[in-house]
């Protein structure tokens, strides 16, 4: 009987170490995606920032083409009369 608890005591140890070295390699790859992740958010506020500022700048340059057309239609009637 003595020796049957050793043998179990022996294979719950052995797992124990396997679950340890799993627990271990687990635990890298979660910090290695975690610091994928703050590069990709990062990447992604980065990129955000030139979408609002190149959206921000094509709306300035419609606004200021409505102008000039504006501009030029009146310039083409003052022309014609």
């Amino acid at each position: 009987m003595g020796s049957e608890l050793q043998v179990k005591y022996q294979k719950l140890a052995q797992e124990y170490a396997k679950l340890r070295a799993q627990v271990d390699v687990l635990k890298q790859a979660v910090r290695t995606e975690q610091n994928a992740k703050a590069s990709l958010e990062v990447e992604l506020r980065t990129k955000d920032q030139a979408l609002r500022k190149h959206a921000q700048e094509n709306e300035s340059l419609n606004f200021r083409n409505q102008q000039l057309s504006k501009r030029v239609s009146m310039l083409q009637d003052d022309l014609e009369s």
